[in-house]
């Protein structure tokens, strides 16, 4: 349960960079957020549960007791909106085979990557503070 408790507190409260693409799967920008926001989900922990439900909506669900489905269910939430990354290596590998796909250039490729790098120094930096 403290597992599920702190991967419930990084997906509330740690920034991430968030890569979002057009219908076309053209990629349009980059922005910090948390996953929360990103799936447009709310947690809360009530009698010593977890539960989850859509921004939008007030129809509390219990969390997924295991890390992989909590996962999976913000994965499911995304999937439609954009990419998010944990590390730069991460984005980097990504990056690398939209660049190898021929949907950004060489240019851009090298903008986003160093771009997710800034973006992940400054979010260690902000919860360093």
């Amino acid at each position: 349960m403290n597992e599920l408790k702190q991967k419930i507190d990084e997906i509330v409260n740690k920034t991430v960079p968030i890569a979002y693409f057009n219908e076309a799967h053209e990629f349009l920008y980059l922005r910090p957020d948390t996953l929360a926001n990103f799936a447009g989900l709310r947690f809360k922990e009530e009698n010593g549960g977890f539960y989850y439900t859509p921004t939008d909506k007030e129809e509390w669900k219990s969390v997924p007791a295991d890390l992989e489905s909590l996962e999976d269910l913000i994965d499911v939430r995304t999937l439609e909106k954009g990419v998010y990354f944990k590390d730069k290596d991460e984005a980097d590998f990504y990056f690398y085979w939209e660049k190898e796909y021929g949907r950004i250039s060489e240019k851009k490729y090298t903008e986003i990557v160093e771009e997710i790098g800034l973006l992940l120094e400054k979010g260690r930096e902000d919860r360093n503070s």
